[in-house]
């Protein structure tokens, strides 16, 4: 069941369930989204390649040791230049690195639908180049064959905005071959939104969210890997997050990398991901979170538990969403660094020298 399709329970038939289901502090959470209208995503991203081997799928890792306050998972990554085709059912060249029996991983899926838990196929990744001119069609055979909810775009070309016409091609073709009721989301780059200035990535993913950005369902901020935020370094998260917003209206799923990051080294701490989380939630509740990844080592920070449900509780308490210690700790960066330019459609336009925190943007 998709998070459109969900059906609207009255208040009777929640507490009724309640009372005669065996359910633990998470369903109910579940649930009171429900009542609220409001459904935040609670995600992580799965290495595949660091699922161990079980022939039965009630005794695959994905089912026993995902994390329950998680509603939403990112099965990473599938190449997008597979040939998989319809009904093949295995896992040979389609850059999933699942060692079990493809049935074992496509049933696990199901389990973790009865939990209420959604599946998204993400393609691509750094490993993984995009070819525009490869039909999107055995991806989607794929993943309708393990039947997840829906694909990821993780676009990470090796030259960055040099590509940035890509983009909002891959968006438009995969949106075209999705199967009815499929969702469709994007991963973006941490300074993507930025203007572009000779950096290989700002800017990158511009472009495709003003032109096709209304065909995505959400997008996933990778809000990381790019240093720490100020005073210690330059990169502040809840800055990149304004800057997306200033591109797309849509929900915005906020991305954390628990443990050393990648690049930069930067290290979460409870505090942080208090204040961001608040800030994102507050901005618009349909927004929500992910961590990459599910299997991260988070040695020395903050855990990928602790991340997702600081999420939940300020998902079913509204009242939590109120930013901690203002939202941004620094303005969004401008002119050469920043959203200095907005694309238009079909032209570059310079714009305000100071909308950052704002949000709102000044032609000049």
């Amino acid at each position: 069941m998709n998070r459109a399709e969900i059906p609207s329970f009255g208040v009777g038939a929640i507490i009724i369930s309640l009372i005669i289901s065996d359910v633990n502090l998470i369903t109910i959470y579940k649930q009171l989204d429900l009542l609220c209208g409001v459904c935040v995503m609670r995600g992580v991203y799965w290495q595949t390649w660091s699922s161990k081997w079980t022939s039965a799928a009630a005794n695959l890792d994905l089912v026993t040791a995902l994390d329950p306050n998680c509603d939403l998972v990112y099965l990473a990554f599938a190449n997008p230049s597979t040939t998989y085709k319809q009904g093949s059912l295995s896992f040979g060249g389609t850059g999933l690195d699942f060692s079990m029996d493809f049935s074992v991983v496509r049933d696990a899926i199901k389990i973790l639908k009865t939990r209420g838990v959604n599946t998204l196929l993400s393609v691509g990744g750094a490993t993984y180049q995009f070819n525009v001119n490869v039909s999107a069609q055995p991806v989607i055979d794929l993943a309708r064959d393990l039947g997840v909810d829906g694909i990821d775009l993780d676009w990470e070309p090796t030259n960055g905005a040099q590509q940035d016409d890509e983009f909002p091609t891959l968006i438009k073709n995969y949106r075209a071959a999705l199967w009815p009721g499929a969702k469709l989301s994007a991963a973006v780059f941490s300074t993507g939104a930025y203007g572009k200035n000779g950096d290989t990535y700002q800017g990158m993913n511009i472009k495709g969210l003003v032109t096709q950005g209304s065909s995505l369902d959400w997008i996933n901020l990778m809000a990381y890997d790019a240093g720490p935020p100020p005073p210690q370094g330059t990169f502040d998260p809840l800055g990149a997050f304004t800057a997306y917003r200033m591109y797309y209206p849509g929900p915005i799923v906020f991305g954390f990398e628990p443990g050393p990051q990648s690049w930069g080294g930067h290290v979460i701490q409870l505090d942080e991901v208090k204040k961001n989380v608040a800030y994102v939630l507050n901005e618009n509740p349909n927004n929500g979170i992910f961590v990459w990844s599910a299997q991260k080592d988070t040695n020395g920070s903050v855990s990928v538990s602790q991340i997702l449900k600081i999420a939940l509780s300020s998902s079913s308490n509204p009242n939590n969403n109120t930013p901690v210690s203002g939202g941004p700790t620094s303005s969004v960066p401008t002119g050469k660094t920043g959203p200095g330019n907005m694309y238009s459609g079909n032209s570059w336009t310079t714009v305000c020298a100071n909308c950052g925190a704002t949000g709102k943007i000044v032609l000049q």
